[in-house]
């Protein structure tokens, strides 16, 4: 089970940050984001907190998110999606991302000798009643782990969502 979630974090990571591992966030021809990020395409805003940089996908790439890398080890990243053709499969919806009822969780990996802490909220939101998958998640090594923990929370306390363009 945490295997498969891993794959899938990273899948989905490699899916919408071409060039993007856990070891290497973003593409150097990408977009970057710094402070208030507002999502037009899918509906949602987050605070970049001061000093860091979330690089997002080059044009003509759909605009899903962003990632921030703190180190080669360590990134946090906020995802959009529309959640059409799996479905996404929520467990227990024990916590709010902005005003949506979200489910929040944690799991450790191991591999490559090293153990990675992960942390995430999902939330299912919608665009004129298509769902729309929030996601925002921190991957980190335990060195970076308070880093990432702060960084996480303050784009979570900062989530907002607004009606898509149309």
């Amino acid at each position: 089970m945490k295997g498969e979630i891993l794959t899938t974090v990273v899948t989905t990571i490699m899916a919408f940050f071409p060039g993007v591992t856990l070891a290497q966030t973003g593409s150097v021809n990408g977009r970057q984001f710094r402070g208030r990020y507002a999502n037009v395409d899918y509906g949602f805003s987050v605070e970049i907190p001061a000093g860091l940089v979330g690089e997002g996908t080059a044009a003509p790439n759909p605009n899903h998110g962003f990632a921030i890398k703190l180190d080669e080890k360590s990134v946090v990243w906020a995802d959009a999606s529309y959640d059409m053709d799996d479905p996404h499969r929520f467990g227990k919806l024990n916590s709010r991302l902005g005003t949506l009822r979200a489910e929040r969780k944690a799991w450790n990996t191991t591999g490559e000798g090293r153990e990675q802490e992960h942390l995430a909220i999902i939330a299912r939101g919608f665009d004129r009643g298509t769902p729309i998958i929030f996601t925002i998640e921190a991957d980190t090594d335990l060195q970076h782990r308070d880093e990432a923990l702060r960084v996480f929370e303050g784009i979570v306390r900062s989530f907002r969502t607004f009606p898509v363009r149309p």
